[in-house]
């Protein structure tokens, strides 16, 4: 519903990442309730990761990475793609 909710989400800090970051909710695991998802923003010393975490802020453990080392970071958002009939 957009309310806040107090959970904190520190992302990328245990890989001593100071840039910023691109932020997302969605459903991403196909059940009723939202994830987190978190891109690392622009950067010159780091590749651009994507994490996912539930609702409560827990790592899921599935981070995405970008081949390249592109120092435009990785923007996220989240979509409904599904063709209902």
């Amino acid at each position: 519903d957009g309310s806040p909710t107090g959970v904190e989400i520190e992302a990328f800090g245990d890989l001593g990442y100071t840039y910023g970051v691109s932020v997302s909710a969605g459903d991403v695991e196909g059940d009723p309730s939202e994830e987190v998802i978190v891109g690392t923003g622009p950067s010159p010393k780091n590749r651009p990761l994507v994490r996912i975490f539930s609702g409560d802020g827990t790592f899921t453990g599935m981070t995405l990475t970008v081949p390249d080392r592109d120092e435009n970071g990785a923007k996220v958002g989240v979509g409904k793609l599904s063709r209902e009939e």
